[in-house]
């Protein structure tokens, strides 16, 4: 049976490590066309954010995690637990809770087409 690193975060000077399939995530800002960042009032919850800690799977299947810190995701209105201390704000939600990863269009590919 392989190894799975399991990773988490510094918060409030503790390491925080997900179990089981929780993944934990830092919430982003959108950017306007522009390149500008809305502020929070203007855009809504957040709906995506950073992977920035993943738990080693759900138990008893314990199936690998689909997801790897450092991703971009998309995630739902679902309930999830929310730690938040100054600037520093973190969210913890099962895997299933995300509903996409987002990743960069390559430029050879060119600019994707939205209707």
């Amino acid at each position: 049976m392989e190894e799975r690193v399991v990773s988490g975060a510094i918060f409030e000077g503790h390491y925080l490590f997900p179990l089981h399939d929780f993944v934990l995530v830092v919430p982003m800002n959108w950017e306007s066309k522009s390149g500008l960042v809305l502020p929070e009032s203007d855009q809504g919850p957040s709906s995506h954010g950073r992977v920035v800690g993943v738990g080693p799977g759900r138990a008893p299947d314990n199936l690998e995690m689909t997801v790897k810190v450092g991703d971009v995701v998309l995630y739902g209105p679902f309930p999830k637990i929310t730690f938040q201390r100054g600037d520093s704000k973190f969210l913890l939600m099962r895997e299933q809770e995300i509903v996409a990863i987002i990743k960069d269009v390559p430029v050879e590919f060119g600019a994707p087409i939205l209707n």
